[in-house]
């Protein structure tokens, strides 16, 4: 988990970059062909090309990921609140993912037997315009083979997304009511597959 701190207008806004390493409180495998899904077997997104930035680049070597490989899978939200997704390439073949936003990139974590375990690997921020609470969210990830949907619990409600072209899915939340807290991966048919917390950060004077 990385926290990076940002003022607007004397406010300060907590902005949490989070990896899938949120806390599990439901698990099950999905199948296919009678198998357990992996993300050896998921057909993640080229992307789109993309110039890495000096940080990219950075990250990219730390995790022995080839910069020239790094391209943009999707991008959701606006302004400072947007967070682009990032997926390059291991000289093993394996695929690895960041979440850059306007001020952070974090660091790139590889998908494979490690991350197996979860149906999810995703980034999200949140943040708040004033002291008072969380009142925005954005959350971008991928979804493993056997997924099809991704559902978001927050106080109005639960939300059903697919997952998009590239195994890509992305959530935004512009007000308090709006913002998930848990996250749950939904598959083929229909069952729930596996759930992740997700904790808001509030917003903290600087």
């Amino acid at each position: 988990m990385m926290t990076v701190k940002r003022t607007t207008a004397g406010v300060a806004t907590a902005v949490v970059v989070l990896a899938a390493v949120a806390a599990m409180t439901a698990l099950t495998r999905a199948a296919t062909g009678g198998q357990a899904a992996t993300w050896k077997s998921t057909a993640i997104g080229r992307g789109a090309p993309a110039t890495p930035t000096a940080a990219a680049y950075q990250e990219a070597t730390r995790a022995q990921v080839d910069p020239s490989t790094v391209r943009v899978l999707g991008s959701a939200g606006a302004g400072k609140n947007r967070v682009t997704l990032l997926r390059g390439l291991r000289a093993d073949g394996a695929t690895c993912l960041a979440a850059r936003t306007s001020s952070v990139t974090g660091s790139f974590n590889c998908l494979g037997a490690a991350t197996d375990a979860y149906a999810l690997v995703y980034f999200a921020t949140t943040g708040g315009s004033s002291l008072a609470g969380v009142d925005h969210a954005t959350v971008i990830g991928v979804a493993r083979a056997g997924i099809n949907r991704v559902r978001f619990t927050t106080p109005s409600g639960t939300h059903d997304l697919a997952v998009g072209p590239g195994r890509v899915f992305s959530y935004v939340a512009v007000d308090a009511a709006a913002v998930p807290t848990s996250l749950i991966a939904v598959g083929n048919r229909g069952e729930e597959v596996q759930r992740f917390q997700l904790e808001a950060a509030a917003p903290r004077q600087e």
